[in-house]
């Protein structure tokens, strides 16, 4: 009845499956599979039903009939719960909503079935399952609200109609939804969320991304073998490298390609068959779970070979220098997501038992918002915050200090640490190099002044921001310094130092050598060293951040930056600080 909101039709449909029943009764080859055949018999019998003409007809009865069902059941089960009004709200927004959906909405809060159960049922997989439910409940939502129920009133409308709809009153009373029934788990809010369409890829998690099983943290899982809305297949090749473990990751892309992203990684346990979040970096914490905790650290993941992180969306050009540098085998057959929309998501996706991987792309939007990019691991368990304060913030400022071809160099700056900081307590910086020159870089585009602040270049907006942290992008440090110099094709080396607890990355270009001093539990950098072939000195660049912002004085000030279209000049990337330290930045 929960499906159909019909009473002869619920008769109809159980005879009908009970006959098929009987007659398919000799292909069950395990008792186990009994309720879940069962199951499947009853809801395709509601999908014929629901395409044949005999729906339209049977709509036409029911709204005639106003949901009367017998007196003695509406006696039994309903009138002392709740008011008629209420009552009637809730089965005229039911009524309204897709039988796919009213199928979800009572296997999961009225016959408590776990997401791969419902998979199971309904022929998904428990992606798809998520999925599902997550649509199915905003669609519910919009349909009270036309009904004049509030925001707020999704769980008590469904607590009413488990109630109304319980075959006993005893029932009834025991029908209560918790939170965790309502929640749908990253996987599904990252596809479903969207109502509107925008992209997700499921692309081979070894020509899509370098998450190797030596990844610091465990990873992710969660198959989508029937997403919707498919536009692409492709057959990929199987990864030279080993992936295991590693069954699904997700990337969100709310401005593009080109800006933030955000990660989720999830992981099946192979002997409880049950999937679960290992890494979420969202837009506000970096989540990572072992041994049945969650820890909140300051830093995103890496790779703990120091292999750089690939993403799905990077260009072959792109993954060819990666692998070149760092001696791994080409990938021929990649393809990468190249949709420019915004509220992009890609999801990567690793077929364990076959050798070949599907590139799959189905559209969504407004992820970011949703619960697919929280946690889902098991209510009450224990979280440690390892956060220090400027972590916790979201945000602080820094201070740079050193020298450059002989001259001073200091600067004040600030820095978000996570993408809900992004709008509010974006980036800038101001550097001053000698008496002479300043580099300013703002939310309003970047410049270079000279003698008398006379302004000499102007700069897209972050220009001057590459090379150095940007932890709000998604990517840890060390990943986002050596992803910069791969765009200008630029050689580095990565390795350890200080055990490790910090790492040290060498760009390698003509004379000049800047070597990066990376802090990788806290994610920034520390220093950059600049070393030239025709000189025995160095020249460093120390860069410090406030854990406390409460005195913090005005040169902490968001600066303004002047602009003129005349003097407007190419982002020249991370090639600034080579040209800085080679007296070349300003010809």
């Amino acid at each position: 009845y929960r499906r159909t909101l019909d009473d002869n039709l619920t008769e109809d449909i159980v005879q009908e499956s009970i006959l098929e029943l009987m007659k398919m009764i000799g292909r069950l080859q395990r008792k186990d599979r009994f309720w879940p055949w069962l199951c499947k018999i009853a809801l395709n019998k509601i999908r014929i039903y629901n395409r044949s003409e005999r729906r339209k007809k049977a709509a036409l009865m029911s709204r005639a009939r106003q949901d009367q069902r017998p007196k003695k059941y509406q006696e039994e089960n309903v009138a002392e719960l709740v008011n008629e009004e209420l009552k009637q709200s809730v089965i005229t927004a039911m009524r309204q909503l897709k039988i796919r959906h009213r199928e979800v909405l009572a296997l999961r809060c009225y016959e408590n079935k776990s997401y791969s159960q419902i998979a199971d049922e309904m022929d998904c997989t428990e992606l798809g399952a998520r999925l599902l439910f997550f649509r199915a409940k905003k669609s519910l939502a919009k349909e009270l609200a036309r009904n004049g129920l509030g925001k707020g009133s999704l769980l008590l409308a469904l607590v009413i109609f488990g109630k109304m709809t319980a075959p006993t009153k005893a029932a009834a009373t025991g029908v209560s939804i918790t939170a965790g029934t309502m929640y749908v788990g990253a996987a599904a809010s990252v596809i479903g969320a969207v109502i509107s369409t925008k992209v997700i890829v499921v692309l081979t998690a070894a020509a899509a991304i370098t998450v190797s099983s030596v990844m610091v943290g465990p990873k992710i899982a969660e198959t989508a073998k029937n997403l919707p809305e498919l536009s692409t297949s492709h057959i990929l090749k199987t990864p030279a490298k080993s992936y295991e473990g590693v069954e699904e990751c997700c990337y969100f892309f709310p401005e593009g390609i080109s800006g933030p992203v955000m990660i989720r990684q999830i992981q099946r346990n192979e002997q409880t068959n049950k999937t679960y979040c290992r890494r979420l970096q969202n837009d506000s914490m970096n989540y990572y779970t072992n041994g049945g905790k969650v820890f909140i650290n300051n830093n995103r993941m890496w790779a703990e070979d120091l292999s750089v992180h690939r993403l799905p969306t990077d260009s072959r050009q792109f993954r060819i220098f990666l692998s070149l540098v760092e001696g791994m085998p080409a990938e021929p057959e990649y393809v990468p997501c190249t949709d420019r929309a915004r509220n992009l998501l890609v999801t990567v996706r690793r077929d364990a038992e076959k050798s070949n991987n599907i590139l799959e792309t189905v559209r969504h939007y407004n992820v970011v918002e949703e619960e697919f990019f929280q946690y889902d691991w098991p209510e009450g368990t224990k979280r440690i915050d390892n956060r220090d304060a400027m972590h916790k913030r979201g945000w602080t400022c820094f201070k740079i200090t050193g020298q450059i071809n002989g001259e001073e160099v200091f600067g004040y700056g600030r820095i978000p640490f996570v993408y809900q900081m992004y709008r509010s307590h974006y980036a800038w910086i101001r550097l001053k190099v000698g008496k002479e020159l300043e580099i300013v870089d703002s939310v309003d585009g970047a410049s270079i002044y000279g003698p008398n602040r006379k302004l000499l270049a102007t700069y897209p907006s972050g220009s001057f921001m590459k090379g150095l942290a940007r932890p709000w992008m998604g990517l840890h440090t060390i990943d986002t310094i050596r992803r910069d110099a791969a765009e200008k094709s630029i050689w580095f080396e990565s390795r350890y130092s200080s055990g490790r607890e910090k790492a040290e990355v060498t760009l390698n270009q003509e004379h000049i050598k800047l070597v990066y001093t990376i802090d990788m539990q806290n994610d920034i950098v520390e220093r950059i060293t600049f070393v030239t072939n025709d000189k025995n000195a160095t020249d460093v660049l120390q860069i410090s951040y406030l854990q406390d912002i409460s005195r913090i004085s005005g040169e902490f000030n968001a600066p303004k930056v002047r602009t003129s279209l005349s003097l407007s000049k190419t982002p020249p990337g991370i090639q600034w600080l080579f040209r800085l330290a080679e007296g070349t930045l300003v010809e």
